[in-house]
């Protein structure tokens, strides 16, 4: 979060209270910047709020390595455990972020999933890393990388090249 971190606690339970209360299934992805490989009062604190919600968050591994310095601060929450098969870290650097893109995978999604409005889905039985990291770093991708761009178009954009892979 770009904002100090007792604000963003602050306002990220009320959003966890609203998504408990109304008992919605639910999964957030994100750079939390709450580092979850070190013990500290803030990812103490970050931990005790999603469990006193029912929230798990589910990245064990570094999702950020930067000159031998390893972080989990790319976060997938969830309140979701009995449909969870496996979740995790891609080991490869895309593109020119500094992040390793993370994952989860369902049993059942096709269940899941028709019950979720807006959702993306894309099947990996015939994924080519090296077609799609050459594609990321393409051009027409790169063009999206601009911070001008509204981050919804940038998505757009990504998702509709990512499905032409």
């Amino acid at each position: 979060p770009s904002i100090k971190y007792n604000d963003f606690i602050e306002n990220f339970e009320k959003e966890l209270q609203k998504l408990t209360a109304t008992n919605t299934e639910t999964i957030i992805t994100g750079d939390f910047n709450v580092h979850l490989n070190k013990t500290t009062s803030e990812s103490n604190n970050y931990r005790q709020l999603l469990s006193t919600y029912g929230f798990s968050q589910l990245i064990e591994q570094p999702t950020r390595i930067v000159n031998d310095v390893n972080s989990i601060i790319d976060h997938i929450i969830t309140n979701i455990s009995s449909s969870i098969n496996t979740s995790g870290v891609f080991l490869t650097e895309i593109g020119s972020t500094d992040h390793l893109p993370n994952f989860v995978l369902f049993h059942d999604y096709e269940v899941f999933f028709d019950q979720i409005n807006e959702k993306y889905v894309y099947d990996y039985s015939s994924f080519d890393i090296q077609k799609f990291s050459d594609e990321f770093n393409s051009p027409e991708i790169s063009a999206y990388q601009s911070e001008t761009v509204h981050v919804r178009n940038k998505f757009d954009a990504f998702y509709k090249r990512f499905q032409e892979l």
